[in-house]
């Protein structure tokens, strides 16, 4: 029988004696009206009892933690009181996180000093800052007729950082390289190989392991960065949703993206300019490990800023010659519309190389088609896994 056929039940109950007294009278009559009244509220104080008594203790072992990655997280359940609990449901935080081996709306029943104990990991999908663990906790009273549900007073909130992702190569990269490697040639009368033999001292990091095994001898990775070409990642920074959990999952991918970027030249020594909105537009030259670590906890922390409008973000950069300097253009967008790609279009027949990714839900079908030996679009949806992807 359901909760909401219990309370029915105790309704027509309470109505019949009412009915009763009023026609009959009577001792019986009165038992069973006192009977209809005392029922709901013992039931309430039972419930009222179980909520001063229950116990429910959580832990995370840092609060500062890469979203992504599974922490310790354990929790307690304990009835402190001296009867016993018969329904108490444990609800947990799921939009953004989730708690291995604790399935969410598991209801227990607990003795007089019984415990619950759960020692399992906690994994945020999420950059953000957000409550995680459990939620709320429901009780039902004995005879299944009322429930009341309360927000734990002591709530986990997580600070999450974004994940730093190895990308094995990226869609549009080799044209960067090939077009970097034929400016060189000019600039230096010598080609620039891709790959050369290993020399005693070189990092293992630059080892090509790829073409190693295929070749039979070590092969390095040459290094680009000395080169004269200038690359450019501009980023959309800006909020576009009022509700938490639409905005938060593209955020978090934009993030994503330009910090897979960033990691991904910093390891091979090219220097990046990285451009972004916030509430002046900002500008950050990374071209070592060590500047590559800055910025990732200066994005960390940054705070997106509601509505900012990423079509005039990118008007201000056309109409400040802020990408003028450019060879090569890397955009992290969240929307693309017919300005934008004109925009990126005309980058392109300027001579630089321009490569888009759209972090988005919607349809960018005809945009992606249109792109080039010079001009590449790629379409991010924000639940994409992007290793190996873009």
């Amino acid at each position: 029988m359901s909760l909401r056929t219990r309370q029915i039940c105790l309704g027509v109950f309470f109505i019949l004696s009412l009915m009763a007294i009023s026609r009959y009278g009577g001792t019986v009559s009165y038992s069973l009206f006192y009977a209809a009244v005392l029922i709901p509220v013992i039931l309430l104080a039972y419930i009222y009892y179980v909520f001063l008594r229950f116990r429910v203790y959580q832990e995370m072992q840092t609060r500062n933690i890469v979203a992504g990655q599974p922490v310790p997280y354990s929790f307690i359940l304990k009835n402190e009181g001296l009867s016993v609990f018969t329904s108490v449901e444990v609800r947990v935080y799921q939009d953004f996180s989730f708690v291995e081996e604790m399935p969410d709306k598991q209801v227990f029943r607990l003795f007089p000093g019984d415990k619950i104990e759960f020692h399992t990991k906690l994994t945020c999908k999420y950059r953000g800052d957000y409550e995680v663990g459990v939620e709320k906790v429901i009780i039902t009273d004995f005879m299944g007729v009322f429930r009341f549900g309360y927000r734990m007073r002591s709530n986990i909130g997580a600070l999450v950082r974004p994940r730093i992702i190895k990308l094995e190569g990226l869609s549009g990269v080799p044209e960067v390289e090939v077009f970097i490697q034929s400016q060189s040639v000019k600039e230096r009368n010598e080609a620039d190989l891709t790959v050369r033999e290993y020399v005693k001292g070189d990092s293992l990091k630059k080892i090509h392991w790829k073409l190693t095994a295929r070749s039979g001898s070590l092969k390095v990775r040459n290094e680009i960065g000395t080169l004269k070409q200038k690359i450019i990642l501009a980023a959309d920074l800006g909020r576009n949703h009022e509700m938490m959990n639409i905005y938060l999952p593209v955020e978090n991918k934009v993030l994503e993206i330009v910090i897979a970027l960033l990691y991904y030249f910093t390891l091979y020594s090219i220097p990046v300019e990285l451009l972004w909105k916030a509430k002046n537009t900002e500008k950050r030259t990374v071209s070592e490990m060590k500047d590559f670590t800055h910025i990732y906890d200066e994005l960390s922390e940054l705070c997106f800023q509601k509505y900012n409008d990423p079509i005039l973000f990118f008007q201000e950069m056309t109409q400040r010659n802020l990408l003028a300097g450019g060879t090569v253009l890397f955009f992290v967008l969240q929307v693309i519309d017919e300005s934008i790609y004109t925009g990126l279009s005309e980058l392109s027949v300027a001579g630089k190389i321009v490569l888009a990714y759209i972090v988005t839900e919607a349809d960018i079908a005809d945009y992606v088609r249109q792109s080039s030996s010079r001009l590449k679009i790629v379409a991010v949806g924000p639940e994409e896994e992007i290793i190996g992807r873009i």
